[in-house]
């Protein structure tokens, strides 16, 4: 609405806060009467200053259907509301009405009568770059890329945004869009109505390569890189294509002679660093990041995204000193404290992690970073300020969704210090509080099997299970329970079948239908998910099915080697300590 008023001002020259009251969203019967005094701007005429068009009673009784239409809507009655804004804009030159008719429209999804709003409104008031975003987005959800392409194209011509800007923002929106097809079709569209509009091709290629259209991508890029050789987006998006086709020696090539030539240009020296991490050349990726940082030590958000890329390459010592630099210049200071937590983190190092932690005070990161840090006290022995922790955070963001997590945290925290018992009892206030939170009684069910409470554990996952039949990982855990104390495996059978349906390649579940298939006797089927889960993660007690499995099947030597491996790496594993005694002594 604040670019609507933007643009209507600045034609009629009436004041900025006069304007609002006039088309705000909502706006009363009594609203619009007040502003009628309004003049009609560049020959637009105002329903309640048009003497010409309207009887005196005819008016008196738009304005009645107007505020019936208003009170409805207010109410929640938005058939009511919709149409009766629909019926008003058919009868008055007022394009305030016709702009709440096609939004009330597109808000309640009638796609139709939207369409018929819109093109009214759009008649009355053709240069408002807002009737065109909203009828394109009409006309896509209505499958019709033709009349899409129209809307665009008009968008285009009235916005005060360059083409390009235009441009890139419609592809935003188009990448988002339910229909992908449609807004594929719609695009190609409009590339063809701005043939020499360099970043319609470009937009064209990348919703075409996010369709799996690569032959369509390429040809489209190509086109945008023959009008604007140098385009940095241009030519990531081209090396992108190539990698997608299975070329990415070619692509990445093509990118780094790009990049040799211009050497100033910090966007394309990020893409290229960006796709050498997709492609796993982490070393390489290494030295473009150290390039960019000596060419743009300054730069805030350029830095932050090297940061980002070290990380995900697994140079946590690059990434250390990014996220520092960050800190030095003062710039995105909540994020860098995030990242170099998680860093000190993984390595173990848990006061520097919770000092950095505990630095995090606004973003998205802060919730996942107290709780974080809160449990970390908990690792060190100090549980009861990790509970203080917690209960400063319920209490300062009375949000009622996030409690059931610091719940969660809290119980976890307990367990992890030895005190089971005192988790139980705050799982089961938690679930007095919210009985019916999947995450809390799953929770409970795992605290309650580890103190040996089978029978709250079983209990607990059936019920989770009854209210979420889809919740693979309440499949999976009741299911390997049962078949880890080979009892009811007809059961467990079916529980891990559906599981593995609902996520095939968590090696987790893989290996819980491996150990169940083993302990129904069908030894060659479980060798198989035992194989795929240990391919995934050399899990101890993986390692412990699968050499039991590979025991029995007569491959001895390869069931030691396996365990001599586990064992190596985790050395004080009940488990896989207790299954290697079994059969090797």
């Amino acid at each position: 609405m604040t670019g609507n008023i933007g643009i209507l001002s600045k034609r009629s020259g009436i004041s900025r806060d006069r304007l609002k009251c006039c088309v705000a969203p909502l706006c009363s019967a009594v609203i619009l009467a007040g502003c009628s005094v309004l003049p009609a701007a560049n020959g637009v005429a105002h329903a309640a200053a048009e003497p010409q068009y309207l009887a005196p009673s005819e008016r008196a009784q738009l304005m009645y259907e107007v505020m019936i239409a208003e009170l409805a809507g207010r109410r929640g009655y938005l058939d009511i509301a919709t149409e009766g804004y629909n019926s008003a804009s058919k009868r008055t030159s007022d394009p305030r009405i016709a702009e709440r008719a096609t939004k009330l429209s597109v808000y309640s999804r009638n796609w139709s009568q939207a369409a018929e709003a819109g093109e009214r409104w759009s008649g009355l008031d053709p240069k408002n770059p807002e009737v065109h975003q909203l009828l394109t987005q009409v006309h896509l959800r209505q499958s019709d890329p033709e009349s899409a392409a129209e809307q665009m194209q008009k968008l285009i011509e009235v916005s005060d945004d360059s083409a390009e800007m235009t441009l890139h923002g419609l592809y935003v929106s188009l990448a988002r869009e339910p229909d992908a097809k449609t807004a594929l079709s719609a695009m190609a569209l409009l590339a063809q109505r701005f043939p020499k509009e360099a970043a319609a091709h470009l937009a064209l290629s990348r919703l075409s390569l996010g369709s799996g259209e690569r032959e369509d991508a390429l040809l489209a890029v190509d086109k945008a890189l023959a009008l604007q050789p140098d385009d940095s987006e241009a030519l990531l998006v081209r090396a992108q294509v190539l990698m997608s086709q299975g070329k990415g020696s070619e692509g990445l090539d093509e990118l780094a002679t790009a990049v040799e030539k211009n050497p100033d240009d910090v966007d394309l020296h990020l893409g290229y660093a960006r796709l050498l991490v997709d492609a796993g050349r982490y070393d390489q990726a290494e030295t473009e990041l150290e390039s960019i940082f000596s060419k743009a030590p300054d730069d805030a958000q350029a830095i932050f995204t090297i940061g980002l890329l070290g990380l995900e390459s697994k140079r946590n010592v690059a990434a250390s000193s990014y996220f520092n630099r960050l800190l030095e210049l003062g710039e995105y200071e909540s994020e860098a404290h995030y990242y170099l937590a998680r860093i000190a983190d993984s390595q173990q190092n848990y006061p520097d992690a919770i000092g950095h932690y505990e630095s995090v005070v606004s973003g998205d990161s802060f919730i996942d970073a107290q709780v974080r840090a809160a449990e970390l006290y908990g690792l060190t022995g100090e549980v009861e300020k990790g509970r203080e922790l917690l209960a400063e955070l319920a209490s300062n963001h009375g949000d009622r969704d996030l409690m059931p997590r610091i719940i969660r945290a809290e119980a976890r925290m307990l367990r992890q210090a030895d005190r089971g018992g005192e988790a139980l009892e705050v799982l089961a206030e938690g679930l007095v509080q919210f009985p019916d939170n999947g995450d809390l009684l799953y929770t409970r069910a795992l605290i309650a099997e580890n103190e040996g409470d089978s029978e709250l554990f079983e209990s607990d996952l059936r019920k989770l299970i009854k209210a979420e039949p889809d919740n693979a990982h309440a499949l999976n855990a009741l299911g390997y329970y049962f078949a880890d104390n080979n009892k009811n495996l007809e059961e467990a059978d079916e529980m891990l079948q559906k599981a593995i349906k609902l996520l095939p390649l968590d090696p987790a579940i893989q290996d819980s239908v491996g150990w169940v298939k083993y302990r129904l006797g069908e030894n060659e089927e479980a060798l198989i998910f035992l194989r795929k889960a240990y391919e995934q993660i050399q899990d101890a007690e993986i390692a412990a099915h699968l050499g039991e499995v590979l025991w029995v099947m007569g491959e001895q030597e390869r069931a030691r080697e396996i365990w001599d491996k586990a064992l190596a790496a985790s050395p004080d594993d009940a488990k896989l300590k207790s299954v290697v005694e079994r059969f090797v002594q």
